[in-house]
């Protein structure tokens, strides 16, 4: 892979990975070549190569989310970086909760056998909340409103309900009526990334095709979430 795709890659990455959040991003000339994959997309080799590496945590693959470099059909096997969600740890009527792993293939698996150089880069913490009334759904899909999603700092529960109910609700930026777009959340896109930051929490929204979305800024005033800051972003 040449420098400059590496480059292009790295952006989609940053936004793939739970890796820390930035300033919103900027267009640039070109995305990255790549497709974003799910768990339907995921060939047995590279299935069972995902299942020994989250064996040492005692639990099963639950989901896998990814992306792979380069032009051509999500099956078709090359070089792939994966989330796997690992089964919830904790789970009830309003959330799920677990550890997720972020797996680097650098070596296609072409066979059905183990390859060399699969590694771990590095774990997190996952966070799921649930629709009563599409409880029993399995959800599988990168781009449902519902999926889970990484978290980085701690949440209680209540938090973490309030957090989703808010941007669900469509809700009003500092700037609504004042003419600035955006002027307030688009709660139908769904939440990729959560982190806290000092008195502060980042929630990254991101529309189907990863391409672009929203930085949401909440501050937590007088028990309770509300949104200071909503920013678009563009890969």
């Amino acid at each position: 892979m040449g420098i400059k795709q590496r480059a292009l890659s790295g952006i989609v990455y940053a936004l793939f990975t739970i890796a820390s959040l930035a300033t919103p991003a900027r267009a640039v000339c070109q995305q990255a070549l790549g497709v974003f994959i799910d768990t339907k997309d995921v060939t047995r080799a590279e299935m069972a190569e995902l299942r020994r590496l989250a064996q040492s945590t005692g639990r099963n693959v639950w989901l896998v989310y990814g992306f792979r470099d380069g032009l051509g059909a999500p099956s078709e096997v090359r070089h792939t970086r994966f989330q796997v969600y690992l089964e919830p740890e904790v789970e009830n009527t309003t959330l799920h909760r677990g550890r997720m792993l972020l797996v680097d293939e650098p070596t296609p698996a072409r066979s059905e056998r183990a390859t060399d150089g699969w590694r771990v880069d590095s774990t997190g913490k996952y966070v799921q909340v649930i629709d009563p009334q599409r409880h029993q759904q399995r959800l599988i899909g990168r781009w449902d409103i519902q999926r889970a999603f990484p978290v980085h700092g701690e949440f209680s529960d209540n938090t973490l309900l309030e957090l989703v109910a808010l941007i669900r609700s469509n809700a009003r930026g500092p700037n609504f009526g004042k003419g600035e777009v955006p002027d307030r959340v688009d709660g139908s896109l769904p939440i990729t990334q959560v982190r806290r930051t000092n008195s502060r929490i980042e929630v990254v929204l991101t529309t189907a095709g990863g391409g672009q979305g929203e930085f949401v800024t909440l501050e937590e005033r007088d028990g309770g979430l509300v949104v200071v800051k909503v920013r678009l972003w563009i890969a």
